[in-house]
């Protein structure tokens, strides 16, 4: 059983960029205070990730949380003001 705080998850997403699905199905959960390293070619979808985990990018399907809140479909305000100082960011 992990104890660990779950600070940043994401469940099912998918984002497709004009007809080419880049993310599928991926589901994620970074723990407070571990080390998580996105490895994969050029292409792959690693920045897209990164953008829609932080919620600069919107992803087609699923659903990404930041600790237990739910951003997916944040207004922009409220996304500004959590990148500003709530997402979990060393």
């Amino acid at each position: 059983m992990n104890d660990k705080k779950i600070i940043l998850s994401g469940k099912n997403i998918e984002k497709i960029y004009n007809n080419v699905s880049v993310l599928t199905k991926l589901s994620l959960e970074l723990y407070q205070g571990d080390f998580t390293v996105i490895m994969g070619l050029s292409g792959s979808g690693k920045s897209t990730l990164l953008y829609c985990l932080s919620g600069m990018e919107q992803v087609t399907k699923g659903e990404i949380f930041c600790g237990s809140k739910k951003i997916t479909n944040a207004s922009e305000q409220e996304l500004s003001k959590l990148r500003a100082g709530q997402l979990p960011i060393p």
